[in-house]
């Protein structure tokens, strides 16, 4: 797949991301992290689909959708070698705005 179809895929993802969380959405690029861990309040695309990290270490993480529900608290970074991609951040704000309503 060439860089800018790469790109082009990447940008619904990140259009999804602004319209689900507004201003808490902070755009850092597109980068292919693999199956490398993430750091906490990190927007990411597994499998087309886009998520939140709560909280993470090497292993695994606790993710979110966009709507701030929870996904797994066992999200193993490595699952299937499908490629994790960071698209931004969230604000520390909107993530306690997600913890406070559970």
């Amino acid at each position: 797949m060439s860089n800018s179809n790469t790109e082009n895929k990447y940008e619904v993802s990140i259009q999804c991301a602004k319209n689900a969380l507004g201003d808490a959405f902070i755009e850092t690029g597109i980068k292919d992290v693999g199956v490398l861990s993430l750091e906490p309040l990190s927007v990411f695309v597994w499998c087309d689909e886009v998520y939140i990290v709560k909280s993470s270490n090497e292993g695994y993480a606790c993710i979110l959708d966009l709507n701030g529900n929870h996904v797994s608290n066992r999200w193993y970074w490595h699952f299937q070698g499908e490629h994790n991609v960071k698209i931004g951040e969230i604000s520390q704000a909107q993530m306690k705005k997600f913890i406070n309503k559970h």
